[in-house]
């Protein structure tokens, strides 16, 4: 009997030469006089490298008797390690159903296990958890997965290990959109494998880091990745490999413009799939190439290619396919049905619409959940009412504020988001021609139409947003897009009066019923009713609570102010005489000039008089009419006597107590070193403190201390000035 060199055989794999090393497993399978211990390795290792060549059918079977022969010999490593590579081959076959089943299986059998070498299956189980969680949508879980992979490889200092648990927590952080710490994983496992890992796995690693690029719009660096991971897997010959390379080559092309480049290497890729006839593969091939057609403006094409995927997707055991083609459908539909009205006009956007609906609410899988409420909401978008156009933002505000399950459907969202409140910002702002001088926003607008004047920070914010997604920024993104949210809700609140203020300044000091608002404001209970639903659908305001009255029928609603309540009111320090003497060089920007004055004024214009005159005087003097174009200028004697009557350090603040003027005095001598305290302990301005970074959500503390005898003074200097004005006008 010829010795079996098994480590030929592995030099072999590690190499890439996958079909050499098959040829001699199969040579030596022949011999007649192999031993069953010898028969197994053979067996385990043809399993293997069908398992690298892409064979995944084969491994499924193969793995399966590998299995039952260990059983029985009692050899419990080789019957995990089979087990281990049947749930890759699964996986890769898409019964993500069954691979869960099989996960547990093998967490069994390596819980019940006290061998030493268990600890490295116990790796291979954590990263096939994290690959299937991230596959049915639970990125979080698979993240915590991933993460103690990465642990226990550390312990293990196991290179091979060590570089796939970088791999993996490459793999989760591009899924949820981190791409830098993508780049940085993928990266170490690349330098690891470089040096001890084999072919097929540095090829794994050179395309995740292409991938990664390519979603960080660095193209030329993500071509040379894809480029040299298709040269290692060419060479392999593991097809399925090399169709999703051809494919993500194809989408590299697509992003720079070349179209042409595209559509060769995604009919490269089409051929590669339906030549091993692996359906999954083909579908997003088929898809790709709809995207070409879409750029040239060919509807039937792209029709014909989403219905061929669809047709397909239908007749597989997994469901995944079908789920992104409907969305594709229903997303190119909902833009493109009032454009191509003839071609589309047939097309049963609803069935789509449903069965993504249904397929969401039979399977608890948070990506189906995501594009059925984001497809609900692209389809609201399209129609041409307010109320839908109302809805699909409603839906796409609370996409964008939820974890991101994937980066590419978290750009659709920002991207339709941003269009919405785009559409509705016009109303105040105006021509779209004013956009395009909209650099960086700041006093030196001086804005006449404070509508006009938020309009342009919101749109300001939006292009940012745009700009920050097309960079890859996707928490850039969210944060802008959330600031323009923020004045867009504003300006429709602004739009319906004072009442909606005073319903929050009454909140704000404590929950309360309806009839107690009403008794507060002296404003009748259905009037009330439609500005408490406004605030409610604004998550301004919340339901506190409800009691039970007369019968179990009847319920009473407890409002208090909700987390967007509390922005509302936030800090304000606003010096009086700055405010009138303002320049263009030590400009504040316009939100801190303007929008927090004219919110504050406005929540407590209705509660005192000498506020409301105040607010008067800044409409009048600064706001209105701007010292820089006023035809009425302040003169400097004003200025100055305006200046005697405040002293330097006198503000309006947001606090609530009643002082003398003795008592105030010190008091602020007591907040002055009490607010130094806070700045030098607690607000630290060190970017590195544990402050900035803090993912607490913040206590909000509120102050409310008016100088009244100043402002009286004011007024009655206001009061003099304007009969003196009459008198010359007369």
């Amino acid at each position: 009997m010829n010795e079996i060199k098994f480590g030929n055989i592995e030099s072999l794999m590690h190499s890439g030469e996958y079909q050499k090393a098959l040829a001699k497993i199969e040579k030596h399978q022949k011999e007649k006089d192999l031993s069953d211990e010898d028969r197994l390795k053979l067996y385990f290792q043809q399993c293997s490298t069908h398992r690298f060549l892409g064979n995944f059918k084969e491994v499924k079977e193969l793995s399966k008797q590998i299995q039952q022969s260990a059983k029985v010999a009692k050899n419990l490593l080789l019957e995990v390690d089979a087990l281990l590579l049947e749930i890759f081959a699964v996986y890769r076959l898409g019964e993500l159903d069954y691979v869960l089943k099989l996960l547990s299986k093998a967490e069994n059998l390596i819980d019940s296990s006290n061998l030493k070498e268990i600890s490295t299956r116990q790796s291979y189980l954590l990263s096939y958890k994290a690959y299937v969680y991230e596959a049915k949508g639970e990125v979080e879980q698979a993240f915590i997965l991933a993460q103690q992979n990465y642990f226990l490889c550390k312990e293990l200092k196991n290179p091979t290990l060590l570089a796939f648990a970088h791999y993996m927590l490459g793999y989760v952080y591009m899924n949820t959109g981190n791409i830098e710490k993508a780049i940085e994983n993928n990266q170490k496992s690349l330098e690891i494998r470089e040096k001890t890992g084999s072919k097929y796995d540095l090829a794994f690693s050179l395309f995740s880091l292409g991938y990664t690029y390519k979603n960080k719009g660095e193209f030329d660096k993500a071509l040379n990745y894809f480029k040299r991971s298709f040269k290692i897997r060419e060479k392999i010959g593991n097809q399925q490999d090399l169709a999703w390379t051809l494919l993500n080559l194809g989408d590299v092309y697509y992003a720079k413009g070349d179209l042409k480049e595209a559509q060769n290497y995604y009919d490269d890729s089409l051929i590669v799939n339906q030549g091993m006839q692996f359906s999954y593969g083909t579908i997003f091939s088929f898809m790709r190439l709809s995207t070409v057609y879409k750029v040239l403006d060919d509807p039937q094409l792209v029709m014909d290619h989403l219905e061929k995927a669809l047709s397909l997707a239908k007749n597989i055991q997994n469901v995944d396919p079908e789920v992104y083609i409907l969305f594709e459908l229903i997303n190119y539909l909902s833009e493109m049905i009032h454009v191509h009205k003839d071609e589309l006009k047939d097309k049963p956007l609803k069935e789509y619409l449903k069965r993504l609906n249904d397929i969401s609410l039979n399977y608890q899988h948070k990506i189906f959940s995501l594009l059925s409420r984001l497809a609900k909401a692209l389809t609201l978008k399209s129609e041409d009412d307010t109320r839908s156009k109302k809805k699909a933002r409603q839906i796409l505000q609370q996409i964008t504020e939820e974890e991101i399950l994937s980066y590419d459907y978290i750009k659709i969202a920002i991207t339709n988001y941003s269009e919405l409140l785009a559409e509705e910002l016009r109303k105040y702002f105006g021509e779209d021609t004013l956009i395009n001088q909209l650099t960086e926003l700041s006093d030196t607008l001086s804005p006449v139409l404070f509508q006009q004047s938020f309009s342009l920070v919101a749109e300001n914010f939006l292009i940012q947003s745009r700009s920050a997604l097309e960079q890859v920024d996707v928490a850039r993104a969210l944060e802008l897009l959330k600031r323009a949210q923020y004045l867009c809700d504003f300006l429709g609140l602004y739009n319906k009066g004072p009442t909606p203020f005073r319903i929050i300044y009454s909140l704000f000091i404590k929950e309360r019923s309806l009839n107690e608002l009403s008794k507060i404001l002296k404003i009748t209970k259905g009037a009330l009713s439609s500005q408490l639903k406004l605030l409610v659908d604004l998550d301004i305001v919340e339901i506190a609570r409800e009691e039970q009255v007369r019968s179990a029928t009847m319920l009473k609603k407890f409002y208090r102010l909700g987390s967007k309540g509390l922005e509302l009111l936030q800090p304000l320090n606003l010096n009086i005489y700055d405010c009138i003497k303002r320049k263009e060089e030590d400009a504040d920007s316009i939100i801190d000039a303007l929008m927090k004055p004219r919110l504050t004024m406005k929540i407590i214009r209705d509660i005192t008089f000498l506020v409301d005159n105040f607010q008067n005087f800044l409409d009048e003097l600064v706001i209105l009419e701007p010292l820089s174009s006023s035809s009425t200028d302040v003169t400097q004697k004003d200025l100055n006597h305006v200046k005697e009557m405040f002293r330097d350090i006198e503000s309006i603040n947001i606090e609530h107590m009643f002082l003398t003027e003795e008592q105030y005095t010190e008091y602020q001598k007591l907040w002055e070193e009490f607010n130094q305290k806070v700045k030098t302990k607690i607000m630290q301005e060190d970017i590195n403190s544990s402050m900035y970074h803090s993912v607490e959500k913040p206590i909000y503390v509120s102050h409310l201390h008016i100088p009244i005898k100043d402002l009286m003074d004011l007024e009655r200097y206001l009061s003099s000035k304007r009969k003196d004005q009459k008198k010359i006008e007369k």
